[in-house]
């Protein structure tokens, strides 16, 4: 996810940012990435968890849709807030288990 979020940037691009935070948040762990790239455009909003959709020149599209996948299977979400040319922030939510 910050590959991605690194990637959403554009090169000439002045001022550059990535920020991941973690918090504890009572019996869970939130994970924001935030980046202030291009943001994703509206017309692929309902597409970017889709395998295989990709936007960019190289890779297969499958980045994000693994990571939810293996988020949910851990009782976890991803959502995320886009504006489309000022960037994305992605929040991974995760349930903290107590052996």
């Amino acid at each position: 996810m910050v590959k991605n979020a690194t990637q959403a940037i554009p090169e000439n691009q002045e001022t550059k940012m990535v920020l991941v935070t973690i918090e504890r948040i009572k019996n869970e762990v939130i994970i924001t990435i935030k980046d202030n790239g291009t943001g994703i455009d509206p017309e692929h909003i309902d597409n970017i968890f889709e395998p295989k959709f990709t936007t960019k020149n190289s890779g297969m599209g499958l980045g994000l849709g693994i990571i939810k996948n293996i988020i949910e299977n851990y009782n976890g979400t991803i959502t995320f807030e886009t504006k489309f040319g000022r960037g994305t922030i992605f929040t991974v939510t995760l349930p903290i288990i107590n052996p």
